[in-house]
């Protein structure tokens, strides 16, 4: 019995425990105008600032007044910054300076009407049913079912957008006469619309899923597959989308931790091993790194296929449509009205797609980021190669002509052994290249990805999602290893030659003399650059960088009160009025 209830759903006492489930934030006038420009570049009118302020205005008073009319509870939030009389007529650069903080919050409260989510699940599923060629199973025809009905907090939360967006669609309009009068619709002054999170059932879920974690009794290792429960859990208060990526990486962690434990306890026999057993170790990682690719890559993707269709076939998932099924437009798609010839109606034709030019500007943009990437990594690699081999300082003096400064171009230890001068200059080398590669390269790539992506004009987001997770992994992959295959297939078959070019008298018209002085303190040694070598210091640090932001600085982050970097400085004069 005892452990029955111990391995029940927590589902029936972890309760929500908000009133506000979502919150919509306007744009001001300055946001909606940048918005205008973007969503509409090759649209030749231009506002009026007065004219479009005042229509700004009066979206905000419409947007809040369909959510009143649909039945919801709202309550405002004016996070507006203090502004001066002077201040507060239209002008752009002090509207650009408020813009990050000057907006109106829309709390929504989907429980002023009791019944108001009972009736909203009525009439989706009579629209699901009419789609389906199913109208006789109308539930509307069956209203006595409606004072029993409960739904989970993730339905309620779907309710609720439905509901938020049928009351902002306006039905008495065509969508392309609005668009064509370039009239302003309520999705345009409308930043964001999402769902809030309630604290305290996040706490109360991760304190109960690092009890039962942590939970290594006998008698739950003989029960069966138990840890489903905080799959079931998040399905039932936020929804299949965030249930399916938890159970991704709980499988994923717990088939990576044998591996990670396996290689961690091989690390450690051979590090206290006596005697020469490199060779051994090297052979032992090679059978390491075959077994990986061959034998747990393959059972990962076998495992995850087989959740993936419990999963499907138990939640039903296949018969729903979700809130990303039906809002899955592109906000940023270029288009025209047009009429199809075959139904009559207009709908939206894109201006270009460069689908075809852009896969072929694609190859000439990869040959130009090897070649950006080369001049950007370069100095690091020999930067690198002269931290490895350059003399130590009492040799250094006796080199004639050489440039000896301590931890700059010589150094007391005679190799990198942990906590020497050596040592800490490549850490902090290390450290300098992976905030390259891990923050500027990938933050650039990641930008030029999305770039290239839009530029495709795609109508849609799911295909523009797609298209941008091909592109994403091309370009960072690339950015990644760039530094290792380099290392791998240039600088060591070919880097004695280049040093030696770099030392060399007969090459003073191409290498200035100052470099020439700091080369000849260097001692090209093979067996001190191996592949090993080269590749665990950066590799090391760029992992130990990307642990730190996405674990410890989001983390900070949340912690900062959950405000946005951009209000530090404009919190302490903004304020909320109810």
């Amino acid at each position: 019995m005892d452990i029955v209830d111990k391995e029940r759903s927590i589902a029936r006492y972890l309760q929500e425990h908000q009133r506000y489930t979502f919150a919509l934030v306007l744009r001001n006038t300055a946001q909606v105008l940048e918005y205008l420009h973007v969503k509409h570049p090759y649209r030749s009118n231009v506002h009026n600032a007065v004219k479009l302020a005042n229509q700004v205005r009066l979206m905000h008073e419409k947007v809040c007044r369909r959510l009143v009319q649909a039945g919801l509870g709202v309550i405002l939030l004016d996070n507006d910054s203090v502004m001066t009389d002077a201040d507060r007529t239209f002008n752009p650069q002090m509207m650009r300076q408020y813009a990050p903080t000057s907006q109106i919050c829309i709390l929504v409260d989907p429980y002023k009407d009791k019944d108001l989510l009972a009736h909203e699940f009525k009439r989706e599923k009579d629209e699901w049913a009419i789609k389906k060629g199913s109208a006789s199973a109308k539930l509307s025809e069956n209203s006595y079912m409606a004072p029993n009905l409960s739904f989970s907090p993730a339905l309620e939360l779907q309710l609720t957008q439905n509901l938020i967006t049928n009351a902002l669609r306006d039905f008495d309009t065509e969508e392309w006469v609005q668009d064509m009068q370039n009239d302003l619709t309520h999705w345009d002054v409308i930043e964001h619309c999402f769902p809030l999170h309630d604290r305290k059932f996040n706490d109360e879920f991760f304190e109960e899923y690092r009890k039962r974690t942590f939970d290594f009794s006998m008698a739950k290792a003989t029960t069966g597959n138990r840890e489903r429960w905080a799959i079931e859990e998040l399905r039932f208060h936020f929804g299949e989308r965030v249930a399916f990526l938890f159970a991704f990486m709980h499988i994923y962690s717990k088939l990576l931790l044998p591996l990670t434990v396996t290689c961690v306890l091989y690390y450690v026999v051979f590090r206290f091993m006596g005697g020469f057993v490199w060779q051994q170790y090297s052979q032992g990682l090679a059978v390491l790194s075959f077994f990986a690719a061959s034998v747990w890559a393959p059972l990962f993707l076998v495992f995850w296929e087989r959740e993936t269709a419990l999963l499907v076939e138990k939640w039903n998932v296949g018969e729903k449509e979700t809130a990303f099924d039906a809002n899955d437009d592109n906000p940023m798609f270029q288009y025209k009205w047009g009429r199809n010839a075959m139904t009559n109606k207009m709908e939206k034709v894109a201006l270009y797609r460069n689908k075809t030019a852009m896969q072929f500007v694609m190859l000439g943009f990869v040959g130009l980021s090897i070649v950006f990437q080369s001049i950007c990594t370069l100095p690091f690699i020999q930067w690198y190669v002269y931290a490895k081999t350059v003399y130590t300082c009492d040799t250094c003096r006796t080199v004639a002509g050489a440039t000896c400064w301590q931890m700059a171009t010589c150094f007391q230890s005679a190799d990198s052994s942990f906590g020497s001068d050596r040592w800490w200059y490549i850490l902090m080398q290390g450290a300098i290249l992976g905030l390259l590669i891990d923050v500027v390269f990938f933050e650039l790539f990641n930008w030029l990805s999305a770039k290239f992506v839009s530029w495709e004009n795609y109508a849609s987001k799911s295909e523009f999602d797609n298209r941008l997770v091909h592109r994403r992994f091309l370009f960072v992959w690339m950015n990644w290893f760039f530094w290792f295959l380099f290392l791998a297939f240039v600088y060591l078959p070919f880097g004695e030659g280049i040093v030696r070019y770099l030392q060399s008298p007969d090459n003073s018209s191409t290498v200035p003399a100052f470099v020439q002085s700091i080369f000849k303190a260097v001692n090209w040694d093979p067996a001190v650059l191996t592949l090993d070598t080269l590749f665990v210091t950066p590799l090391v640090i760029t992992q130990f960088l990307n642990m730190l932001m996405e674990t410890i600085l989001p983390y900070l982050v949340r912690k900062c009160k959950g405000k946005p970097m951009h209000c530090r400085h404009a919190a302490s004069c903004c304020r909320v009025s109810v």
